[in-house]
């Protein structure tokens, strides 16, 4: 072998995409080539009075050089596709292996060992051993779940049943308690009397009226309502009673002891109860005199405007 034989293999290495047809004993050829190169640049470096500079000393140096850069390239050439041929060997597929030299042959061998230990091992062992654990947690799961919620397991029918009367049970109950709070402890309902089992805002009218600009009847009455002047269920009837705009109308007289002031309204404010027992259906432009408890709540939110 010399350095020409070297290159040639090297060139048909690099066509190819198959492994190209080397002697067993490639390798071995190929360092005993390299032993010779060297065996002869001593010599020569031996014979010469100045052997860093000699011609023949620097030509084996440098075809030593070549020789080894060379053979590496085949090598690492040869290896890559000697991988691709071990890795279809190892799934069952055929595979070409003659050309190999002896040294590659046995890397072969070592490379398909490998690679079916390896796959044996994840696809029995790790993965079959993640199946088993994720089994044994999902059945670990199951027979923890009736230790759960007990209404869990109930019929639909019943489930619905409960869930009925938990949703029913406090409004039914609360009923009573709104009820109570709509009239005084101590007062006595009136027969047929228009204001029974009414909250105290229907009593005064607060459900109908609400000014655009936030006014409302509780603000217009100065906070007080009809059952904290009377005492009595008998004052929605007697708001029922009264006209509207009794102040202004002629009606039923005012009381003399209350302060009262003229005002013009500037909003629609809806019926008022004032502080005079008087109901007021007060709309915008009317010109009433209203007790002045209930008309500064509405100056002062420009529901209406003093006059006197």
């Amino acid at each position: 072998m010399d350095l020409g034989d070297l290159q040639s293999a090297r060139s048909k290495e690099r066509q190819r995409d198959s492994l190209q047809h080397l002697h067993d004993d490639f390798y071995a050829d190929v360092g005993s080539f390299v032993a010779e190169l060297r065996t002869e640049r001593e010599r020569a470096a031996a014979a010469s009075d100045d052997p860093f500079d000699a011609p023949e000393v620097r030509r084996l140096t440098d075809d030593i050089k070549a020789a080894e850069n060379t053979v590496e390239a085949v090598y690492e050439r040869r290896v890559g596709k000697l991988v691709k041929l071990a890795s279809l060997a190892a799934a069952g597929m055929p595979a070409e292996t003659d050309g190999l030299t002896d040294e590659e042959s046995d890397l072969f061998g070592t490379l398909v060992n490998a690679i079916e230990s390896n796959r044996e091992h994840v696809l029995d062992d790790v993965l079959a051993g993640d199946r088993a654990t994720g089994g044994s947690v999902d059945v670990t799961a199951s027979t923890t779940e009736p230790d759960g919620d007990p209404t869990a397991s109930g019929t639909p029918d019943t489930a619905d049943a409960t869930g009925a009367v938990e949703s029913t049970g406090p409004t039914e109950q609360a009923k009573p308690a709104e009820a109570t709070d709509s009239v005084d402890v101590g007062a006595e309902p009136a027969e047929n009397g228009p204001g029974e089992n009414e909250p105290a805002g229907d009593g005064i009218g607060g459900g109908t009226a609400t000014a655009e600009e936030g006014v409302s009847v509780a603000d217009a009455m100065g906070g007080q309502s009809p059952q904290s002047t009377t005492g009595s269920g008998e004052t929605s009837a007697a708001a029922d009673r009264a006209p509207a705009g009794a102040d202004d109308a002629g009606g039923e007289t005012p009381n003399p002891d209350t302060d009262r002031t003229t005002v013009r309204i500037t909003q629609d404010v809806g019926e008022v109860f004032g502080v005079d027992e008087q109901t007021y259906h007060l709309s915008a432009e009317d010109v009433v005199t209203l007790p002045e408890v209930n008309a500064t709540p509405l100056v002062e939110r420009d529901a209406a405007e003093q006059l006197d």
